[in-house]
């Protein structure tokens, strides 16, 4: 019984970090190696500069999770949210992960 509580305090701790991670990087910009600026805004929209080109859409937060929909992109459907924190343990970025999935796409902030 003890081991099923520590899983579930496990778990539930895990999904509010998720949370958490994707509040922090609302109307903040983000990059990686190919997107050199993304913009996910409270509004509920959100915009990816790539290859010299601003690419818009939508998003929402569902169960804690990034739900996007960016018609140039083909991209509709929902991600988790990990925060990546440096070797001092401050949030520098997220990596947004498919269900399931236990690495995705690093974010940092600009």
């Amino acid at each position: 019984m003890k081991t099923l509580f520590t899983a579930c305090a496990l778990i539930l701790t895990a999904g509010l970090a998720q949370a958490d991670a994707l509040d922090q990087i609302i109307d903040k910009k983000i990059k990686n190696s190919k997107v050199p600026e993304a913009l996910i805004k409270s509004d509920g929209t959100v915009s990816v500069k790539f290859n010299g080109k601003t690419y818009k859409g939508t998003w929402e937060k569902v169960n804690g999770q990034y739900c996007r929909k960016i018609a140039a992109f083909n991209l509709d459907g929902c991600q988790n949210v990990v925060a990546i924190e440096d070797k001092d343990g401050k949030f520098i970025g997220v990596d947004f992960r498919d269900p399931g999935q236990d690495s995705g796409t690093h974010y940092f902030l600009k």
